[in-house]
């Protein structure tokens, strides 16, 4: 049975680190190819910010990243589950 029925919601978290040069860098954040967050990062050098992630998904594998147009160098660590039941894979992969 296909449909709402199939999804599991999960709650994850996921720290975005960035080393950026002239002014602060605007990002996009994705679960697969849904974006879930456009903002500029604007945090000083050695400070993160966490995300949350609310995700409602049928089961499957999942991968967190982030794009930017400007020049920045963008690291995604520290990824975590706060609800649901779910398998971390590595830094950004998880499995539902």
């Amino acid at each position: 049975m296909d449909g709402v029925l199939d999804k599991k919601d999960v709650a994850m978290q996921i720290d975005i680190h960035c080393q950026w040069y002239k002014s602060p860098p605007m990002y996009r954040l994705y679960v697969n190819d849904e974006m879930f967050a456009e903002r500029n990062y604007i945090w000083q050098a050695g400070e993160f910010l966490r995300e949350n992630l609310v995700i409602s998904a049928p089961p499957g594998q999942y991968t967190v990243r982030i794009e930017t147009p400007t020049y920045a160098i963008f690291k995604l660590r520290n990824l975590q589950c706060s609800y649901g039941d779910v398998q971390i894979v590595d830094s950004t992969r998880f499995r539902i």
